[in-house]
C-alpha cells in the first residue's frame, strides 16, 4: 500500500480530531490506529514521516486537486479556468465564516434583538454585521502577510548564513502564514537544495509555478534542483521557460548551455555503451 496516501488519511483525521470538529474524538483516533496498522506506518522515524508527510498541502487539497484534473480531461474547463474560479471558493469560506458569525451574534448580543428576520431593517443589520467582519477578516489577513513576511526575512538571513535548515523552518511558517506566495516555496526549494534534498526541492518550485505561473526564478531554481539531481532533460526544459519569461539573463544561459552539454554527454555516453554491448 502507498504509505504517503496512508500518512495524509491520518494527518488528515488527526487535525479534524485536534480541531474539535466532531464530537466522537475517540472514533477518530481509533481510525488513525487502524490505518497506521494497514498501511504499515506505525513505526515512522520523524525523517521518514517528513519525506512521506504531504504537507503543506491537505488531503482536500490534493483531492481537490485531482477532481479538477479529471474534469480537465472530460471537457471541463482547463486549468487556467480552474485558476480564475478559485476566488469564489474564498467567498464561500467568508459565507461560512459570517453564518457562524450572525449566529454568534444572536446568541450573545442584542444586536438583532427587536428586528425582524428578514424585515428590511434586520437585512440593514445584517449588512453593518458583514461590513463589521469584512473589515475584521481583511486586518486579520494583512497582519498574516505581514507576519509571513517577517517570517521570509528571517528565513532569507538565515539562508544566506548557510543555516540551511534553520532558514527552512522560518519558510514553513511563513507558507503557514501565506500559502499563496510563490517566493516562500521558490525560496524554501533553494535552502533544500543546498542540503541535496532534490526531490522536495522540485516539489517546492512545482508548487511555486501553480501559485505563480511567470515567477521565472521558481523555473531557474525548477532547473538547478533538477541539474543537481542529474536529470538534465528536466533541467533544460526548466531553463528554457525560465529564459522565456527573462531573455537575455546572463546566468539563466549559462546554466542551460551546461545543462545542455551534460544532456549530449550523457546521450553519447548512452549510445556508445549500446553499441558496445551490441557488439
Amino acid at each position: 500500500m502507498d504509505k504517503r496516501l496512508g500518512l495524509a488519511i491520518v494527518e488528515y483525521l488527526a487535525g479534524l480530531s485536534q480541531q474539535g470538529a466532531t464530537a466522537n474524538v475517540s472514533a477518530l483516533d481509533q481510525a488513525c490506529e487502524q490505518i497506521c496498522l494497514a498501511f504499515g506506518i506505525s513505526d515512522l522515524s520523524p525523517s521518514e514521516r517528513q519525506s512521506l508527510s504531504v504537507q503543506p498541502h491537505t488531503l482536500p487539497q490534493l483531492f481537490n486537486a485531482a477532481l479538477q484534473a479529471r474534469d480537465a480531461t472530460r471537457g471541463a474547463p482547463s486549468s487556467a479556468s480552474a485558476s480564475a474560479a478559485a476566488p469564489p471558493a474564498a467567498t464561500d469560506d467568508f459565507d461560512t465564516k459570517f453564518q457562524k458569525y450572525v449566529t454568534l451574534l444572536k446568541e450573545k448580543t442584542k444586536f438583532f434583538e427587536g428586528f425582524e428576520e428578514g424585515s428590511e431593517a434586520y437585512n440593514q443589520r445584517l449588512e453593518m454585521a458583514r461590513k463589521k467582519l469584512e473589515a475584521k477578516s481583511a486586518e486579520e489577513e494583512k497582519k498574516r502577510q505581514a507576519d509571513a513576511e517577517v517570517a521570509k526575512q528571517e528565513g532569507n538571513k538565515l539562508l544566506t548564513e548557510g543555516r540551511h535548515e534553520e532558514a527552512i523552518a522560518a519558510y514553513d511558517r511563513a507558507i503557514a502564514l501565506n500559502p499563496r506566495n510563490a517566493i516562500y516555496f521558490s525560496n524554501r526549494a533553494a535552502a533544500k537544495t543546498s542540503l541535496n534534498r532534490y526531490e522536495e526541492a522540485i516539489s517546492d518550485c512545482s508548487h511555486a509555478i501553480e501559485v505563480d505561473p511567470k515567477y521565472a526564478k521558481a523555473y531557474s531554481r525548477l532547473g538547478l534542483a533538477y541539474f543537481m539531481k542529474g536529470d538534465y532533460e528536466e533541467a533544460v526544459s526548466a531553463y528554457k521557460k525560465a529564459l522565456e519569461m527573462n531573455p537575455g539573463n546572463d546566468h539563466l544561459q549559462s546554466a542551460l548551455a551546461l545543462s545542455q552539454k551534460k544532456l549530449e554527454e550523457n546521450r553519447a555516453a548512452a549510445g556508445a555503451a549500446a553499441a558496445a554491448a551490441a557488439t
